[in-house]
């Protein structure tokens, strides 16, 4: 019982990882039409950019993170400026590969900056320690941080698109961008915010991530992979139902580690998306799309 107990508590966080990552995913999708490719390279080098940090400046690990959240933001508007925006009308196929080929620049960046030594250790920014045990399964002060900080992330989030007049402009902007710049939205404008945003959250993940994972320029490589899951699963175009398909993700692949091995749970959470783009193509909470025949 405590075997299990352990799965699904471990499950459910690395399911709000999960969600996050797909969050910042499906916010870009909504807003721009784009798939970003390059959002787990964004938290590698937030990694990276924190331990710089820490190790030049002499601050703790949260201190560190919070200015590199201020960096990453500044980062995903040079991105949007310099690499999204010129000929932005050419498709979102051409731009979804831009971000492929920054992906692949920034994996290479890291490699010759960063390879060197790696994997390094970084500072968790709350004890490792067990803070409590149910039915016999230890809780982690890292494992009740990660959920606590994506619930209270995810809560914001809704209060913001919900209550804010810059969050109803995004969903506006994602619900038509075309309507939406005909009634003077300013659509690269918010964008640039929605790229911004994606960095920063990168920072979160990377964080929450790397205390378990180590740094390496490979550590978001699997994590990115189940993003995007999450983001099928739950639906590309449904904000709140990333964090559902998160939880899926989560929780099945870390129940199939624990009582089968970590090769199958990679099969079995794929299999769930494969499933899913065959039976419900739009996602547990995603709408369907019309097309004419």
């Amino acid at each position: 019982m405590s075997l299990l107990l352990g799965a699904l508590i471990t499950g459910v966080a690395l399911g709000v990882l999960i969600g996050l990552l797909g969050f910042s995913i499906v916010l870009l999708h909504k807003a721009t039409g784009v798939a970003n490719f390059a959002q787990g390279a964004f938290a590698t080098v937030a990694a990276f950019i924190s331990l710089e940090i820490a190790a030049r400046s002499g601050l703790g690990m949260l201190a560190s993170a919070a200015v590199c959240v201020v960096v990453m933001a500044a980062v995903g508007c040079l991105v949007y400026l310099g690499l999204m925006r010129p000929a932005d009308t050419a498709g979102s196929l051409n731009l979804t590969i831009r971000t492929l080929a920054l992906f692949l620049l920034l994996t290479s960046a890291t490699r010759l900056i960063w390879s060197h030594g790696q994997p390094f250790s970084f500072e968790s920014v709350v004890p490792r320690a067990a803070a409590f045990s149910v039915g016999g399964a230890p809780v982690s002060w890292l494992t009740i941080t990660t959920i606590l900080v994506g619930g209270l992330l995810a809560a914001a989030m809704r209060v913001f698109f919900a209550r804010t007049r810059t969050g109803l402009t995004f969903l506006a902007l994602a619900a038509n961008v075309d309507v939406a710049r005909l009634l003077g939205v300013r659509a690269r404008r918010l964008t640039m915010i929605a790229w911004a945003f994606s960095a920063a959250v990168a920072v979160v993940v990377a964080v929450l991530i790397a205390p378990v994972s180590l740094v390496s320029t490979e550590m978001m490589d699997v994590y990115l992979l189940l993003g995007f899951a999450a983001a099928v699963v739950g639906g590309l175009d449904s904000l709140g139902g990333v964090f559902a398909g998160g939880l899926v993700v989560g929780l099945s692949s870390s129940v199939t580690s624990v009582y089968v091995n970590s090769e199958t749970s990679v099969l079995v959470v794929f299999s769930i998306v494969l499933a899913m783009l065959v039976v419900r193509p739009q996602g547990i909470f995603g709408s369907p799309t019309m097309e004419r025949l």
